[in-house]
């Protein structure tokens, strides 16, 4: 079953998505959904060590989402730069053979 949400996002990450959707030849929503698909195991991961941390201060578990977000933007970008299709399911990126690879 799939639920169509709305979401407000920083532009560079909206850039960051229209970059992968464009490339991999998919819309943004597909990307972003699919992003969202093969990281829910992670978020799950994160939901139990916060709970099991319940008592640390909420400051600093707050700084996870950056976190994640930014190792997220650097893993593309780098399989983006040695144009090689992520392990990780469909993140709309695409291994390219005609040096579209680098495009940003």
């Amino acid at each position: 079953m799939s639920k169509r949400i709305s979401v407000v996002i920083s532009d560079k990450t909206y850039e960051s998505f229209q970059r992968l959707a464009k490339i991999g030849k998919t819309s943004f929503a597909r990307t972003a959904g699919g992003w969202l698909d093969d990281t829910a195991e992670a978020a799950d991961i994160i939901v139990g060590k916060m709970l099991e941390h319940k008592n640390i201060p909420s400051g600093l578990l707050s700084g996870f989402g950056e976190l994640i977000d930014k190792a997220d933007d650097e893993v593309a970008e780098l399989y983006l730069k040695l144009g090689v299709k992520p392990p990780y399911g469909n993140t709309g990126v695409k291994s390219s053979d005609n040096g579209d690879k680098n495009e940003q």
